[in-house]
């Protein structure tokens, strides 16, 4: 993982401004990339059309690597609960 080099896909979906993933996030953009994959700025769609104040969220996209290591689950959701802290 520490030769992570980001492809501009996921699966079959070109990673690009204004796509929708799973019929819920449109992609706005880039943000950065990290040994775990890549991060994007999207919109929640189904926030957006309830009027939230802030339907903003960020999409990570693993890289294929990912799930070949055992503790790479483990560090992923300790990330999350690090960032869930500073929010």
């Amino acid at each position: 993982m520490e030769n992570f080099k980001p492809e501009p896909q996921w699966g079959d979906i070109k990673l690009e401004s204004g796509i929708i993933i799973r019929n819920k996030y449109r992609l706005e953009e880039e943000l950065g990339t990290g040994s775990m994959g890549l991060v994007w700025k999207a919109i929640d769609l189904i926030q957006e059309q309830g009027d939230a104040r802030d339907s903003h969220v960020a999409i990570k996209f693993l890289n294929q690597d990912f799930k070949q290591h055992p503790d790479a689950l483990k560090a992923l959701v300790r990330e999350f609960q690090r960032y869930q802290r500073v929010t």
